[in-house]
């Protein structure tokens, strides 16, 4: 069990749902929880005191040996349908370049945003000169004020390139039009499945701000990224440039 920051959660409530079976545990040390349950599929929901929460639960199809990463939302998410469930989602998130849609592909729930895939706006890439395109995913957000503020989010990615090849993720917070890159161009650039990011926002403490999610294609390549359970809240730890995989694996 981990916050939204990549924080270890002791004492959070694990509420299993799943057919014939309704059932909690507690996380303990290092956040850490354990239930035993039959080969089937089950909705997990966290909560904790002191934590928001995620609307829709995590599915997962339960084998013999499953192991499961949940996280915890901040107190409170000034990111507006950081989760992408709710269906005035595009009223919350702008699309100014590119096909960004809904994919069914999401980390919990029904719905994540996917940038990449579909057209994108045509662009000349300075970085290496050639034709490219580009995707953007766009809110703006009033920073709390508080306990080291932090943007956090979970992305999966999925590429053709094998070495870096001009096709990557980036992220952006826009003050007053000027661009400040938490994730720089060609940094954010491997295929992966879920990982949590977190990114400190104490520069910009009590401002209103435009966040940005860019994919650029600057290749031939393909690269799709899908983001969910977006937030942007403040942390009970200082968070600098935290890049977290969370792994679901199981053994037979």
């Amino acid at each position: 069990m981990i916050d939204a920051d990549g924080g270890m959660v002791v004492g959070a409530t694990v509420t299993i749902s799943g057919t014939n079976t309704l059932s909690e545990v507690i996380s303990g040390e290092g956040g850490l929880w354990l239930a035993t349950l039959s080969e089937d599929e089950y909705a997990f929901y966290a909560s904790a005191s002191g934590y928001g929460t995620w609307p829709a639960p995590r599915h997962v199809t339960v084998g013999d040996s499953t192991h499961i990463t949940l996280t915890l939302a901040p107190p409170v998410n000034a990111m507006a349908a950081g989760d992408f469930e709710a269906p005035d989602v595009w009223d919350a998130w702008a699309r100014p370049n590119g096909e960004v849609s809904l994919s069914a592909e999401a980390f919990d729930g029904q719905a994540a945003a996917l940038l990449g895939s579909g057209a994108g706006r045509p662009v000349v890439c300075l970085q290496n000169g050639q034709p490219g395109e580009l995707w953007t995913l766009k809110q703006t957000v009033s920073v709390p004020q508080g306990r080291w503020p932090t943007l956090s989010f979970l992305s999966a990615t999925s590429t053709t390139q094998t070495d870096f090849d001009y096709a990557w993720l980036e992220v952006v917070i826009l003050d007053d039009g000027q661009p400040n890159y938490l994730v720089p161009w060609g940094e954010m650039w491997r295929a992966s499945d879920w990982v949590l990011s977190s990114l400190d926002l104490s520069a910009w403490q009590g401002q209103t701000v435009d966040v940005l999610f860019q994919v650029v294609h600057c290749s031939n390549q393909s690269f799709t990224a899908t983001l969910d359970r977006v937030s942007v809240g403040s942390a009970t730890l200082p968070s600098y440039r935290v890049f977290l995989p969370l792994t679901m694996k199981s053994e037979e």
